[in-house]
């Protein structure tokens, strides 16, 4: 993990910092927390690199290293399938996007306050992907998602509105035909 986050800062001095992205091993014991499951930032972090694979128009670094890319992850069709895009603005149908939330792994609660988490009130929608550092929370007046805001957990205040949310699965845990590899998400 210390050679990753130093390669990452040489990528990041030579000028190749946007076209960067970190892929950490999932089964580092540096990535795992006492329970021996994997660590929701390394989780995330992973998820991020995957989503960044999948949109890259042509190309692009992926600063890994050969532990990690020899560690199973969705298919990439799976990653399309899961990753549910929202944007303020449309309509939705909320019963159905909690429903598949759930089918992608994340723990409904009282309240978030954990990554992976996710928590419904009324026409109040609040979610934390493994791949952002604050929560959001999708308002919904009827079926229109009136707005979209990042919020501090502790303190349940705004920090900002943001037009659209991509949400990807809460979990790489896939089935056996569900698996791929690391290098099916690089274009040819």
């Amino acid at each position: 993990s210390l050679a990753l986050d130093r390669l990452g800062h040489d990528l990041a001095a030579l000028g190749a910092g946007d076209s960067t992205v970190r892929f950490p091993a999932l089964n580092a014991e540096s990535s795992r927390m006492a329970s021996g499951q994997p660590s929701p930032e390394v989780a995330g972090e992973r998820l991020r690199a995957l989503q960044r694979c999948l949109s890259w128009k042509g190309r692009g670094i992926l600063a890994t290293c050969v532990q990690a890319l020899l560690e199973k992850v969705p298919a990439p069709d799976r990653m399309r399938q899961q990753d549910e895009r929202v944007a303020k603005g449309q309509e939705y149908d909320l019963d159905a996007l909690c429903g598949r939330l759930a089918a992608a792994g994340y723990e409904f609660e009282v309240e978030v306050l954990a990554k992976g988490q996710a928590s419904r009130r009324g026409g109040l929608l609040d979610v934390w992907p493994l791949t952002e550092d604050w929560p959001a929370r999708l308002e919904f007046f009827g079926d229109t998602l009136e707005s979209i805001r990042r919020f501090d957990p502790s303190a349940q205040r705004s920090l900002g509105n943001i037009r659209d949310l991509s949400i990807p699965p809460a979990t790489e845990d896939v089935k056996t035909e569900d698996a791929g590899d690391p290098w099916d998400y690089f274009s040819p």
